[in-house]
């Protein structure tokens, strides 16, 4: 079994033993380093690392200009806020984040985000998602409303098994957990992530969930925990 060798920026003390509790419990997953500065960040995945956990209050960072360099590096990169923001999100977009988790969240959800950065995906908190729904429900009048979903037309129609991909991609499943609760196999699901991308004309997931509320394809019922045992729809 190949292990994740993860990397942990963290400024807090007490928020570091619970990123190394979760982490060290999971059987694919080491903390090879754990540190608070970007020194030494960098430092730790000269000497080998698969995913580091950057911290996005850590200080001396001007939006986050360390995850460029980390990814230039090879490393992939999973980015914790300790709370939902506009600013960090504009930030997330403008560096090319996939992976963005909350501090406050289910810490369960953090082995998935680093799996997910591991295997080249992304990711995004489903906590994100909501605060997404709700930013947009708030923030489009109903002239914008009319004229995103009038602009449905300017793209390729979402088949009915990717608007179903695309809620679960909002509820924070992952790739695997998709394809291992439904029918459809992995390489399948990829394939879907893919033309839902290419169709929206987006490159990850925020900007999926971003472009899937304008244009009606999601809003927050789709949030709920979705059930998927009995297989996707093809």
């Amino acid at each position: 079994m190949k292990i994740i060798r993860v990397v942990i920026t963290e400024s807090k003390s007490l928020t570091l033993l619970g990123l190394q509790w979760v982490i060290g419990n999971q059987p694919d997953m080491k903390v090879v380093a754990s540190v608070n500065t970007v020194k030494e960040t960098v430092e730790a995945i000269e000497n080998g690392a698969d995913v580091a956990i950057i911290d996005s209050n850590l200080p001396h960072i001007n939006d986050l200009e360390v995850v460029q360099t980390v990814q230039e590096m090879g490393c992939r990169v999973v980015v914790s806020a300790q709370d939902y923001s506009q600013d960090i999100l504009n930030t997330a977009m403008q560096h090319n984040i996939d992976c963005l988790y909350l501090k406050t969240s289910n810490p369960d959800l953090l082995p998935q985000a680093i799996r997910c950065a591991y295997h080249r995906d992304s990711w995004i908190d489903p906590e994100i998602s909501k605060n997404l729904m709700n930013y947009w429900a708030n923030n489009l009048d109903s002239s914008n409303r009319r004229r995103y979903k009038k602009g449905r037309s300017n793209y390729d129609s979402l088949t009915k098994t990717e608007v179903e991909i695309l809620k679960l991609i909002a509820c924070g499943y992952s790739y695997e957990e998709m394809a291992h609760k439904s029918y459809i196999t992995l390489a399948t699901i990829r394939c879907h992530a893919n033309s839902i991308y290419s169709k929206l004309g987006v490159s990850n997931r925020v900007r999926a969930i971003i472009k899937g509320i304008k244009l009606k394809y999601l809003d927050a019922s789709d949030l709920k925990d979705i059930d998927v045992e009995e297989g996707l729809a093809v």
